[in-house]
């Protein structure tokens, strides 16, 4: 078997899209809220598919022979140093232009040296970055994932698991690391699943697919008209009161896309699908930078338009805007710096 897949490499190219996707979403008020929730319940938790494809490549290209040194070493060089190359400017924001930042702890502020550790350590320097940290978590696991990477597991212990993660909500910029990789645990070990029993699953395609993409269907317009409540963390004051496990419906859609998408793209690749293989190559490189374009867009358009409201037009053009111009600049660090553009943009 190759150990190239061309459908988890498109898989992975959609999965960035839908995360820009939300951040650029997030960034304006809307003239039309049914259009603003539709894409809501479309986008939102996308980076689920990014944590299973994740869990998938790692059981997938490790399930036979592994050096952790060598494993941890390359997410060192790859992920960590770019995610600290690129966090700077960010960092030099926090500290120099902003005041009263109210997720730095007061013990810290003003010893500059112990807020930047604290920064990098859980990514609040800049909203998307909340994920770094927590990755490496999950890197600095992999023996532990490798040990558990038996049929007994996946059999016995795992669907306790998943239904617990069905009940987690808690993660992201107004989260903490460690409440994020509670709930992305379980999605990453899913994609080790779906990874072990990928023959299986594609076996049973013909019939998973169809009756998994009427179950989407189903929940997608459940959550949409609001008869099942899917919980949200709108503030940091959600994340500290609110309960840590309530059902999360939104989980549990995005999981069920996870097998779709996996089934779906299968076996694609003709050259029409070339625009995702190529943001699949650039995936990291556009996490990285993707929101600091979008803070640029927005700023010109508070200048140039101070009464902008989001619609259906405009958050198509801008998603996109933003996708190309965060392509354009991985393109063009990659030309610069050659093969060792992964040390600066993870791609």
């Amino acid at each position: 078997m190759s150990r190239y897949l061309s459908h988890i490499h498109l898989f992975r190219g959609l999965s960035i899209i839908m995360i820009v996707c939300i951040h650029t979403r997030n960034s304006y008020s809307w003239s039309n809220t049914m259009i603003e929730d539709f894409f809501k319940v479309l986008f939102d938790n996308s980076t689920i598919l990014f944590v299973f494809i994740a869990g998938f490549l790692f059981q997938y290209l490790n399930n036979t022979e592994f050096n952790f040194g060598k494993y941890f070493t390359k997410k060192l060089r790859f992920v960590m140093l770019p995610y600290i190359i690129i966090s700077i400017p960010a960092i030099l924001n926090n500290l120099f232009l902003k005041s009263d930042i109210i997720w730095m702890p007061e013990s810290i502020q003003g010893n500059y040296g112990l807020e930047v550790a604290y920064m990098i350590l859980t990514g609040k320097q800049l909203g998307p970055f909340w994920f770094m940290p927590m990755i490496f978590i999950f890197f600095s696991l992999a023996p532990f994932f490798l040990f558990v990477n038996k049929k007994k597991f996946y059999f016995y212990v795992f669907p306790i698991i998943f239904i617990f993660g069905l009940f987690t909500y808690k993660f992201g910029y107004f989260s903490n690391t460690l409440e994020s990789f509670i709930h992305y645990l379980p999605v990453y070990l899913f994609g080790m699943f779906a990874s072990f029993f990928q023959k299986e699953i594609s076996k049973s395609g013909q019939i998973i697919l169809p009756s998994l993409t009427i179950l989407y269907l189903v929940l997608f317009f459940l959550e949409y008209n609001n008869f099942v409540s899917v919980p949200y963390l709108n503030n940091f004051n959600d994340a500290a009161n609110e309960p840590f496990l309530v059902f999360n419906p939104s989980m549990f859609r995005q999981l069920i896309l996870c097998i779709i998408l996996l089934l779906a793209l299968e076996g694609r690749q003709s050259k029409r699908f070339n625009i995702f293989i190529i943001l699949g190559d650039y995936s990291f490189g556009i996490y990285f930078l993707h929101i600091y374009v979008i803070i640029i867009i927005k700023r010109v358009i508070d200048i140039v338009l101070p009464n902008y409201e989001s619609n259906l037009f405009s958050y198509l053009i801008l998603s996109i805007l933003v996708i190309l111009i965060s392509s354009t600049i991985v393109r063009l660090i990659k030309r610069i710096t050659g093969s060792k553009s992964r040390y600066f943009i993870g791609s």
